[in-house]
């Protein structure tokens, strides 16, 4: 069932009668589910395109929604549409990146606009650039519970940084 912001709306059934629960999950348009976990991979990925395209131009991904001015079309081979949508969001709330919400049709999320890397950003992009850093960082995250904020995981690839110049 689909509610009227395209969000996927699910309906439980409880003892002697019916209770709502609604939880959002995003759908493609051929109603497929993307899950909404956070990809370490994907950000990084994303941050990596950004900065390599041209200054001025923002980056657009879109649902097949068309967007008016000049643009770098954004997609991420082997990606879904709602991954890479929910990703830059990510981004911008954790201030790595400046985006803009194309908004919500029946169909879904229209598209996002990816404006720019922040300084915040290039400096993650410092530490997570090495595979060999960011293999070490996964792991030792891995290794610890699997789970970390931006902020954590930034700080870890800071340190390693710091420790292919010597500082401790």
């Amino acid at each position: 069932m689909k509610g009227p912001s395209g969000v996927g709306l699910v309906q439980h059934r409880i003892d002697r009668g019916f209770a709502r629960s609604i939880h959002a999950v995003s759908l493609t348009k051929t109603n497929t589910l993307i899950s909404m976990k956070r990809d370490w991979e994907l950000l990084k990925e994303i941050i990596e395109i950004a900065e390599k395209c041209d200054g001025g131009y923002p980056l657009v991904a879109t649902n097949g929604a068309h967007y008016n001015g000049a643009h770098i079309p954004l997609e991420v081979p082997g990606r879904a549409f709602g991954e890479v949508f929910e990703h830059i969001l990510l981004l911008g709330d954790a201030g790595l990146a400046e985006v803009r919400d194309l908004g919500i049709t029946y169909d879904g999320p229209s598209g996002v606009v990816l404006d720019r890397l922040t300084m915040a950003g290039h400096d993650f992009l410092a530490g997570a650039r090495d595979d060999q850093r960011w293999n070490q960082a996964m792991t030792m995250i891995k290794d610890k519970g699997g789970a970390v904020s931006v902020g954590v995981l930034t700080q870890i690839l800071a340190t390693l940084l710091k420790q292919n110049f010597g500082m401790n």
